[in-house]
């Protein structure tokens, strides 16, 4: 059952739209693709899983997606999370990594007030000004996986040639853009703080939908609980979380839809009626409209469960 100090880790989030600004920006300046991927299990099911996030988790461009849709997929999802967030968290800065398909990408550890949170990708790069060579080199690690081999190297042709120094310079500048946004956002946190401590039926409300088992408490139900009206405990939630209530369960829910697609292999109506949509169609739409991916793309390139090798 969450406690108080429990939800603390899951509330104080103030992710500010600077940072997606940020991160925008600087996509749109290099022609470069970014995205994000939590540590551990701790920040999925915390307030960290703000919309500015659930957007970017995960890769999506064609290259990723083509090789962790792939028949014999070696689990690209597994090096990510496994290998990659692990040395982001020794490393604590910037560093250059080649992932098992080739590409190469800059890994930006992201902390927040002194916690390790996930980390940023940014890429990709290759390191080869010759592009056959390069997409030989790439084709020799992969094409055994049941890859379309076109689909692939036009995927490949957009990778931005640079050396290491170069991609390595790239993304200290990237980390410390963020690192100061993240860093700026110590006011909105404490404000958050200050609101819940000032509104404890807020907070107990909060606590009741952590430990709520089935179906996610009604507005009208955790005003009954509190004994005051919904109309007041509508006004009272939007004025302390920022959000109404009905945005604040529906990305509780995707954020939930996504570890689930992630890390099983459960149907996607059986995810959906999991986290409380009683049809795949809805369940895709607001899905799409949080994370900007259906579930099924979603699911093809962010499963991080190894799949069983064909028999030879």
């Amino acid at each position: 059952m969450a406690t108080s100090e429990a939800l603390g880790a899951q509330i104080i989030t103030g992710i500010s739209d600077q940072l997606e600004e940020t991160i925008a920006i600087f996509e749109n300046l290099t022609g470069l693709h970014i995205c994000f991927l939590f540590s551990g299990t701790r920040e999925n099911e915390s307030g960290y899983r703000e919309t500015n996030f659930l957007r970017r988790v995960g890769h999506r461009n064609d290259f990723c997606t083509l090789i962790k849709s792939a028949p014999d997929n070696q689990s690209c999802g597994y090096y990510d999370r496994h290998v990659r967030i692990a040395e982001a968290a020794r490393h604590e800065l910037p560093f250059v990594d080649e992932c098992p398909a080739g590409a190469v990408e800059v890994v930006l550890p992201l902390y927040i007030h002194g916690r390790f949170v996930g980390a940023y990708f940014c890429g990709q790069f290759t390191k080869t000004a010759d592009r056959e060579q390069g997409f030989a080199e790439v084709w020799r690690k992969v094409g055994n996986r049941g890859i379309d081999g076109e689909k692939l190297k036009e995927a490949y042709s957009s990778f931005r040639c640079c050396s290491e120094g170069e991609a390595l310079a790239l993304g200290r500048l990237l980390h410390n853009a963020v690192s100061h946004v993240a860093g700026s956002l110590e006011d909105t946190i404490t404000e958050r703080t200050i609101r819940l401590k000032q509104n404890p039926k807020i907070q107990k409300a909060l606590l009741l939908i952590f430990n709520s088992s089935g179906t996610l408490p009604s507005e009208t139900e955790l005003a009954d609980r509190l004994d005051i009206t919904p109309e007041y405990f509508s006004r009272l939630f939007r004025k302390v979380m920022r959000k109404n209530y009905r945005q604040y369960i529906t990305e509780m829910r995707i954020s939930k839809a996504q570890e689930l697609l992630g890390n099983t292999n459960l149907s996607i109506m059986d995810i959906a009626l999991e986290v409380g949509y009683q049809t795949h169609s809805f369940f895709s739409h607001k899905f799409h409209k949080i994370t900007g991916i259906t579930p099924t793309k979603y699911r093809a390139s962010h499963g991080n469960l190894v799949r069983p090798r064909r028999s030879l």
